[in-house]
């Protein structure tokens, strides 16, 4: 679509700011995941649980067969997956990179951070509280990627980001069957530039202060822009430094003001979900000695 969700404000001077990355940022308020959505697809012929094992499988064994039923886009989610780490030293990401930032569990909302407070993303977590499917918990998630190695293929934290892509895609196609998701006002639910953002938020907008030297720093923006492609994001939304870190942030609080309102208490929750837990900060420990 030509024109930005109806909730966004102050749009032309954002892309006055931002010009052509603000004219793409705003395109991807209206996609999902090409990818996931097609392996969402193929889950409602074979069954999200069984989708979610397959994936699950091919991530913890990467290069073990997966079994001669499972469907195509299935299988091509997890080679991309798999296949992302190869153009990565992510043993040199591990030694320039502080451990010990995992958020404490509060057992609250993430609904304090700013990707979740008042705009179309946070609307799209709120609808999607339940528990069918078994949530997959943001501090969980985090803790994960908190230590050396968590994101080679096999690893925890690997296999949990590419889980919580499928997650969003269940998601997504769940909310957009809904009557009570207004697509022209908010978008595409879980969409790319809001997957992009929150991304950025957990990740060097969280952890930049810990980043002393430039090694540490461009090890952070390596890192979480990984992070990203496993989570199913484009490319050229993901920032590669602390320049466009910012320019992402100032495009998504200055056109998320307070944007929407928040669904009702009564709101039902749809077939599949995501439960987000709170993400505060603790101090953090030393970088990696390996």
């Amino acid at each position: 679509m030509d024109t930005a969700p109806a909730c966004l404000t102050d749009v032309a001077s954002a892309v006055a700011r931002h010009g052509a990355f603000a004219r793409r940022y705003l395109a991807a308020m209206w996609r999902g995941d090409a990818l996931g959505d097609a392996v969402a697809e193929e889950a409602e012929q074979v069954g999200r649980g069984r989708v979610m094992g397959w994936v699950g499988d091919g991530c913890a064994r990467p290069g073990a067969p997966l079994p001669s039923g499972v469907p195509e886009a299935t299988r091509a989610l997890v080679a991309e997956a798999v296949g992302a780490s190869a153009s990565l030293d992510l043993a040199w990401i591990d030694r320039h990179t502080r451990f010990g930032t995992a958020p404490v569990e509060t057992g609250g909302d993430s609904t304090d951070l700013d990707s979740y407070t008042g705009t179309a993303v946070g609307r799209a977590v709120v609808m999607s509280r339940g528990d069918q499917g078994g949530p997959v918990g943001t501090t969980a998630w985090l803790a994960a990627l908190d230590r050396p190695g968590a994101l080679a293929p096999g690893a925890p934290g690997f296999t949990l980001t590419v889980r919580a892509r499928l997650v969003h895609a269940f998601l997504r196609r769940d909310l957009l069957r809904r009557d009570d998701w207004d697509a022209p006002t908010w978008g595409t639910p879980f969409c790319q530039a809001d997957l992009a953002f929150t991304t950025a938020e957990f990740g060097p907008l969280r952890l930049r202060h810990l980043a002393e030297t430039p090694s540490e720093v461009e090890a952070l923006h390596q890192r979480w822009r990984h992070v990203g492609r496993l989570l199913g994001v484009d490319d050229t939304l993901l920032p590669r430094d602390d320049a466009e870190v910012a320019r992402l942030a100032d495009l998504h609080r200055s056109t998320h003001r307070t944007a929407v309102t928040p669904p009702r208490a009564t709101d039902p929750p749809p077939r599949a979900a995501a439960k987000l837990s709170s993400a505060t900060g603790r101090r953090a420990g030393p970088r990696s000695s390996g």
